[in-house]
């Protein structure tokens, strides 16, 4: 569960570091996304997970159109951009749910999820993910300007402690 946890809170690592363009997701290979992972490891390690298929899907959906003589204006981006990055992170607390269920939860288990803090840290990314989702639902009245990317919510990292997260210290 630990394991699946922290595989998820990856993936919302990942879901930030890619750039969202008329051309598909922009993606640096070797990015870092948390620790010594970068966006490439995490597409190893992950390969079948739905989250990342709907990534994938999405970034091919756009570079297929981008290549098109059809234009796609920066609304007509976010149309697609945000159904899908609002699909991956329900599926991901429903993959969390799944994993977490506290009736089938040993004691250990459970002094181990309070000493890690891995569950409120994943509750942290998502609630963090959320509200970039709609920072980029904002940008749709940004006409035909630029995505202000450098103003984009972003997650905090792990080297920025549990206050950066809006976790208080025990």
């Amino acid at each position: 569960m630990m394991n699946e946890l922290k595989k998820s809170a990856r993936l919302m690592g990942l879901m930030d570091t890619l750039i969202p363009t008329k051309q598909g997701l922009f993606m640096n290979k070797n990015a870092i996304v948390m620790g010594d992972y970068k966006v490439e490891d995490i597409f190893t390690e992950s390969r079948n997970n739905p989250v990342l298929k709907e990534l994938v899907g999405l970034s091919t959906w756009l570079a297929k159109r981008g290549e098109s003589n059809i234009g796609m204006s920066n609304q007509d981006m976010l149309k697609v951009y945000i159904p899908s990055y609002q699909k991956c992170l329900a599926l991901i607390q429903q993959q969390r749910k799944e994993f977490a269920r506290p009736e089938e939860l040993t004691f250990y288990t459970k002094c181990h999820l309070k000493n890690t803090r891995a569950l409120d840290i994943c509750l942290a990314y998502e609630k963090a993910t959320s509200k970039s989702i709609q920072w980029f639902s904002m940008q749709r009245g940004t006409g035909g300007q630029a995505l202000p990317l450098s103003q984009r919510l972003r997650l905090p990292s792990f080297t920025d402690g549990t206050s950066a997260l809006g976790l208080r210290e025990e």
